[in-house]
């Protein structure tokens, strides 16, 4: 039942969203660390202890983990979550050289974060850009992701018009 901003909800809860109150809450890393590619750090953060793990690619260069902070504390309540900052954003350092931004090696870098949090197998999730690189790592490590969702994912799947790429 909703109610306008200035009355209370007419079933006795003083609280007027309390949907947004679990959502809102601070959550903490269980695990952290770093991994090295060529010359380049790469952070990574784990949430909740589950038995399960559902991994959270970053979206795009230009947007760091904390895209997802709506949505580790509530998987993090039932699910191992496991995220990290990729290269050029968040935590993760800033090379200058455009071949460590190459959609395969990205798709190997969240192989090797689940490598170095010690997961062998993760349900992935990508949004946008972020689908390129988890279809990589999907066709490049099938036996390491139990499913892949997709949303909204950037993926191309046939060369650009001619008309688009100019």
């Amino acid at each position: 039942e909703s109610c306008r901003p200035d009355e209370a909800p007419r079933d006795g809860r003083t609280d007027r969203s309390p949907l947004l109150r679990p959502m809102l809450r601070a959550v903490t890393p269980v695990r952290s660390g770093a991994l090295r590619r060529s010359d380049a750090t790469i952070r990574w953060a784990a949430f909740g202890e589950g038995e399960r793990t559902i991994l959270l690619f970053p979206t795009w260069s230009i947007v760091h983990s904390d895209f997802w902070r709506e949505q580790v504390p509530q998987l993090g309540d039932r699910y191992s979550v496991l995220t990290f900052d990729g290269l050029g954003n968040g935590a993760s350092d800033r090379p200058t050289a455009p071949s460590m931004y190459a959609d395969e090696a990205f798709a190997l870098d969240a192989i090797a974060v689940m490598d170095a949090a010690g997961v062998d197998v993760a349900a992935a999730v990508s949004v946008s850009r972020g689908g390129s690189w988890q279809l990589l790592a999907a066709a490049t490590a099938p036996n390491r992701m139990a499913a892949c969702v997709f949303i909204a994912p950037s993926v191309p799947l046939a060369p650009m018009s001619p008309e688009r790429t100019e």
